[in-house]
């Protein structure tokens, strides 16, 4: 558990001492922020040029994969109390690509997309406990589904 995570765990994972793992950061919330940029470049990776709507909900789904092939750790990251700033971290990441910047930016009200945007992990994250506790696991709604939801909320929840 997040709370529970020391930096000697940390460095018996890695096979690395203390020293070297201060040389490289102050504390475990720095690793937990390093990590963060790194997932954004790796789903920056996957991402498609398209900014069309279904451009839109396919990179969606992209961070959607990535979140649940890397299960549990985005499930700390992303939706434990002690790292909220990482989902915060994570979505100004993500909103900085070059295929989000001029969406974001050009937008009258960018607030509110950001606001959007950041859902979209909370989102994933309701989904996926659904989906692990449901009774008929099959009857909830796929990840392309969620995916074009949100894109779709994106796209057409802030027009006036």
């Amino acid at each position: 558990p997040p709370n529970e995570l020391m930096i000697s765990h940390i460095t018996e994972a890695a096979g690395v001492n203390r020293k070297t793992f201060y040389l490289h950061y102050e504390g475990v919330d720095d690793l937990v922020d390093d990590v963060a940029l790194a997932t954004a470049s790796e789903i920056q990776s996957s991402f498609l040029d398209d900014t069309s709507e279904e451009g839109l909900s396919a990179n969606i789904l992209q961070i959607y994969s990535y979140l649940e092939s890397h299960q549990p750790l985005m499930n700390i990251l992303l939706f434990s109390p002690r790292y909220l700033s990482v989902s915060r971290k994570l979505t100004d990441a993500i909103l900085s690509l070059d295929y989000f910047n001029t969406f974001y930016t050009s937008n009258p009200m960018p607030v509110v997309i950001k606001g959007y945007f950041s859902s979209i992990f909370s989102i994933y994250h309701t989904w996926y406990d659904e989906k692990n506790t449901s009774d008929d696991p099959d009857k909830c709604m796929s990840l392309e589904e969620l995916a074009d939801r949100c894109s779709n909320m994106l796209m057409h929840g802030i027009e006036e």
